[in-house]
């Protein structure tokens, strides 16, 4: 599964943990068919890692 050229907009290391999520994923799940990424990050509202409470990062896995 080719991660979206979306993510490219993320900071470094979003972007390297949802690249990582998303090969994981579809080496252990072969009826995976799509990982949509959402909420504050995917719109570019997140609070940075320097923040006391942090964004989390939102995926949402689609299987057949």
């Amino acid at each position: 599964m080719q991660p979206s050229s979306a993510i490219s907009k993320l900071d470094a290391k979003t972007q390297a943990l949802v690249e990582e999520t998303v090969h994981l994923l579809g080496e252990r799940f072969p009826e995976l068919i799509a990982i949509i990424l959402y909420g504050s990050v995917a719109r570019g509202e997140e609070r940075p890692l320097t923040d006391p409470y942090p964004s989390d990062v939102d995926l949402l896995a689609i299987f057949d």
